[in-house]
């Protein structure tokens, strides 16, 4: 029997507040413990190397970044962060490394070809994309197609969007049309520039210009509409470039707040959200208003959704439309905008940065850039096609090898794997390719390889471009999942240097902007 001292009035026991408080947070403190632990095991914690394999130097991202580098810890991305990670690579002789970031799993950093060629290649199977935005930052937005997120309920596979991708940007037409497109733009480029020099402004930001034209040319080419921002003498954006760049930069800070900030501010519609939100409706209003468009005047025409006859120009909702395929999914409206739209934006990601880079690195090196004059204009003068002037390659080649568009790529090990250098690598270990570090390192690219020198890609007895594997000139990616337009991004960029170069002198304004956060003066 309980003591009748014990009981209270409803006969229950009386427990005091105090041990029963104790209590609940104890429990919720094994709970959390437990929890963290499981997760931990589970994701951040790398499992010893089998017998015979040797371990990884280790290092933390804290300490060194804030006393060698900069007062604030630069993020990744940043020229900061590439020039800290190309340090330790240094330090540690080019070989892999662990990086540690306070509250995030354990990443290994490699930096050579023979690396690359095992993730992308070799163990292709066993790597997967590591993709953040598809994790939740931007599974909300109709602008999540920036980062190739389908919203829709109905979602092709990876492969059949890989496979819709290839037949696009293989497609002849498609290429003739590219073509006629640079070269109506490419006057409107030249246009600008040559107003610039001949009035009295003193530099010009030649990275918003590269970002409208590459804009201007891939959003004609990919939904057949015409911004006409370069034709505007103001040289501000298209409204429709400027939700696209509002989504791109929103997303961005997601991913440096925590879920629950911007849940709030989702959920009430204030602050940044509320101005995601108005960009995301704009550039669902445009894209979803071209495919509707376009489906009613190929029905208009042909009574179907078939290709329309006689008609010379074409985009790749074009394309998508006339494609003869049993998928629902890849008719839906919603999945035709989104894919079209994350095509064109990374289309003009890759080419805008390509452009800008190539003119800023001829702008500071002025021999070369009058090297490439003086050939381009050779090749005029002989009657032959200037974008087949070997040195024109290779001065993209060279500015792409030292500022790829992406310097740090992730991939996610899928199942244990060993490299071929013989480190091991545990199921579930993010494993990044630095291209930044790779590019500066005189064991993979020779003495000088910081230095921009287009002379490297050419072989001085034959005067033709040197072979290089993929996996060492590794802008496009290699393998089977490497860039499917990188042919068509190499001949569209030549296109437009060669004219630029041919008719425009380019001096830097500031020889740094490459190294640090700013746009590319000239």
């Amino acid at each position: 029997m309980m003591p009748s001292s014990l009981l209270n009035s409803r006969g229950l026991v009386a427990i005091p507040p105090g041990p029963l408080l104790g209590s609940t947070l104890a429990l919720m403190v094994f709970w959390f413990m437990r929890h963290s632990r499981e997760r931990r095991l589970t994701w951040t914690s790398t499992p010893l190397p089998p017998r015979g394999y040797r371990a990884l130097p280790s290092v933390s991202s804290q300490s060194p970044v804030r006393v060698g580098m900069t007062t604030e810890q630069p993020s990744e991305g940043s020229a900061a962060f590439s020039e800290w990670v190309c340090a330790m690579t240094s330090r540690f002789h080019g070989k892999p490394w662990l990086l540690h970031v306070p509250g995030r799993p354990d990443v290994l950093v490699v930096s050579s070809p023979g690396s690359f060629e095992d993730i992308q290649r070799t163990f292709v199977m066993q790597f997967e994309k590591v993709d953040r935005d598809a994790e939740g930052l931007a599974h909300d937005a109709h602008g999540g197609a920036i980062a190739f997120v389908y919203s829709g309920q109905l979602r092709p596979s990876v492969n059949m969007q890989r496979q819709l991708a290839a037949s696009v940007l293989s497609s002849p037409a498609l290429r003739r049309q590219a073509s006629e497109l640079v070269k109506v733009h490419t006057q409107s480029l030249l246009r600008v520039l040559s107003s610039s020099s001949s009035s009295e402004i003193e530099s010009l930001d030649v990275t918003k210009l590269m970002r409208q034209f590459a804009m201007e040319v891939f959003v004609e080419l990919g939904f057949g509409l015409q911004l006409g921002a370069l034709r505007c003498r103001r040289g501000e954006s298209s409204d429709f470039e400027k939700a696209v760049d509002e989504v791109q930069r929103r997303v961005a800070e997601r991913s440096k707040r925590t879920a629950v900030a911007w849940k709030l501010e989702r959920l009430l519609d204030v602050g940044g959200e509320a101005a995601l939100s108005r960009s995301v409706d704009v550039v669902s209003s445009v894209t979803l208003g071209a495919v509707d468009a376009k489906r009613r005047r190929r029905r208009g025409v042909s009574g179907c959704d078939s290709p329309v006859a006689g008609v010379e120009r074409v985009d790749m909702l074009d394309l998508l439309l006339g494609q003869q395929c049993s998928s629902k999914s890849s008719k839906d409206p919603q999945f035709l905008a989104e894919f079209v739209l994350g095509l064109v934006v990374a289309a003009r990601e890759s080419m805008a940065h390509a452009l800008s880079v190539c003119l800023q690195c001829l702008a500071q090196h002025s021999e070369e850039q009058e090297k490439l004059a003086c050939e381009l204009k050779e090749a005029e003068d002989e009657g032959k096609d200037p974008q087949a002037a070997v040195y024109l390659e290779a001065v993209v080649k060279e500015a792409l090898r030292l500022y790829p568009a992406k310097s740090f790529i992730r991939r996610r090990a899928r199942l244990d794997t060993v490299l071929s250098d013989g480190t091991f690598v545990a199921a579930g270990t993010e494993v990044a390719m630095d291209l930044y570090t790779m590019a500066r390192r005189e064991t993979v690219w020779g003495q000088a390889s910081a230095q921009f020198r287009p002379q490297r890609w050419i072989d001085s007895t034959t005067g033709k471009l040197r072979p290089t594997s993929s996996y060492k000139f590794n802008a496009f990616l290699g393998g089977p999942r490497a860039c499917l337009g990188a042919d068509l991004a190499m001949t569209e960029m030549k296109a437009v240097l060669a004219k630029v170069i041919s008719r425009i002198h380019l001096d830097a304004v500031d020889p740094e902007c490459l190294r640090r956060e700013r746009p590319a003066m000239v």
